[in-house]
């Protein structure tokens, strides 16, 4: 049942179909320490900001931190010495009354220029286990630190809630809030045949009962920040948590901002949720566009296959390859493209998994010249390639173009072309190949390439695009 419920959230929060009335709309840092200047646009009510190690995910965190609660920030940030120079402006609404929290950051302090009046809490689950177990270990027993502190049991639905997080069937969680330098959570557990509590549970247990407190008593249409909330954590738990989480940002109106280099916390959010941050020699950066493949790898993040591609030749196959990575690299890599024998052997391919149910979708992706002759029944499956000419014969009418933009990385493509001019197109293709010393695959890119940079063609692969999108829609 949850993970049904899950995808509903998901769809919530995608559509913001919750209870909010507290909205960043804008966060910008100008002149901060290894950060510069950054622009965060913020499109959802979870945003996750989203890197490798070292790209600066906890300094931006910590930046909004300050600049909406100085504070409460001053201390652990003045002693991390990441925040030294430089300024954070956050632009706010609360209840349709526009805000906006402003602060300087010096070498001893942060200089508060104005404030928001939304509540603001920081979650580290890392930081909280490595400070408070060590402390409750310090007492000689558990009365000790729950001294005269009421228990408070949770019930059947929390302990569903928690039992799912961390994929165990727990008998019975206690919480008690202690006071030490700040109010923290106590946790007492029946496990099996074992009882414990927050002294000898493991980190990841600590850790992830710790931020489901944290966020379970956060007011509604506050905001949160979270510091890598997959730590100690398994992937299976990750997951469970980042669902968790969602339920309740959708139904508490909270507004949420997570550090994350996890693909459990990163993959299954709407793409409008994450901000990919990436550092070169260049410095800090935000991924405007969809992440290339090669940062999602960094991340550990697998892209599931989506759905697979019946092609009429190779030609069709490397055509709808250089299409979908100039257009959709992470798609690319969700579409397995199958080459076939024809638009014939394509029909029958299709034809029969049109009614099977499951993950994975299947796709006929013809020439464009066989479109009004495929069967009505085979459309809503089908997409069709640029334009009614083989690709052979498109690259070959480009070639002849004096601005042909492959004539000026191979001068010889234009006399290859012309002793080659009585020959049919696949021969010409064939030919034009060993003439420039290259693969047939490498030509064709080449050429794919200089025709997709020609006048109409881009728009002509936008539809083909637009097309493979449509199929694989759900019916």
């Amino acid at each position: 049942m949850r993970d049904a419920k899950a995808a509903d959230w998901l769809r919530r929060l995608k559509n913001k179909q919750g209870r909010w009335t507290t909205k960043i709309h804008r966060i910008a840092l100008k002149g901060t320490a290894s950060i510069g200047e950054l622009e965060l646009p913020i499109q959802s009510p979870l945003t996750v900001l989203a890197g490798a190690n070292g790209v600066g995910k906890t300094t931006i965190l910590r930046a909004i931190w300050a600049g909406l609660d100085p504070s409460g920030a001053a201390s652990i940030i003045a002693s991390s010495k990441k925040l030294t120079t430089g300024s954070i402006t956050i632009d706010i609404s609360v209840a349709e009354n526009n805000e906006v929290a402003e602060a300087r950051f010096s070498e001893d302090d942060i200089i508060r220029e104005s404030s928001s009046s939304v509540t603001v809490q920081h979650i580290d689950s890392a930081a909280f286990v490595a400070t408070y177990q060590a402390a409750f270990c310090d007492f000689q027993s558990s009365e000790e630190i729950v001294n005269g502190v009421s228990p408070r049991e949770l019930g059947d639905a929390e302990l569903a809630e928690i039992s799912f997080i961390l994929n165990r069937d727990y008998r019975r969680v206690v919480a008690y809030e202690v006071e030490l330098d700040t109010v923290v959570p106590f946790f007492e557990v029946a496990y099996g045949n074992d009882t414990y509590d927050s002294r000898t549970m493991g980190a990841g247990e600590m850790a992830a009962l710790y931020v489901w407190w944290s966020v379970r008593r956060a007011e509604s249409n506050s905001i949160i920040l979270i510091e890598e909330p997959e730590a100690y954590l398994s992937y299976n738990c990750q997951t469970a948590l980042a669902k968790s989480l969602v339920r309740s940002i959708v139904d508490n109106g909270i507004v949420c901002i997570v550090s994350s280099h996890a693909a459990a916390f990163i993959y299954p959010l709407p793409r409008n949720c994450v901000l990919f941050l990436s550092r070169g020699q260049g410095g800090l950066a935000l991924v405007a566009d969809s992440p290339p493949p090669v940062l999602l790898q960094q991340l550990g993040i697998e892209l599931p296959i989506k759905a697979v591609m019946f092609v009429e030749d190779s030609i069709g196959r490397l055509t709808c390859r250089a299409i979908l990575e100039h257009l959709d690299p992470l798609l690319s890599r969700q579409i397995h493209i199958e080459q076939k024998n024809g638009d014939g052997d394509v029909i029958g391919s299709l034809r029969p998994l049109m009614s099977v149910e499951g993950p994975i979708l299947f796709i006929g992706m013809f020439d464009g010249d066989v479109r009004s002759s495929v069967p009505k029944e085979l459309l809503p499956h089908s997409a069709f390639l640029p334009g009614d000419l083989p690709m052979e014969r498109a690259f070959r009418a480009i070639v002849s173009d004096p601005d042909c933009p492959a004539r000026k990385d191979y001068p010889n493509l234009e006399t290859i072309s012309a002793a080659l001019e009585g020959k049919d197109h696949h021969d010409w293709y064939e030919e034009t190949a060993k003439g420039l010393g290259l693969s047939r695959d490498q030509l064709f890119f080449v050429l794919f390439e200089a025709w997709f940079k020609m006048p109409g063609n881009a728009e002509a692969c936008s539809t083909t695009y637009d097309e493979v999108l449509k199929a694989l829609q759900p019916a």
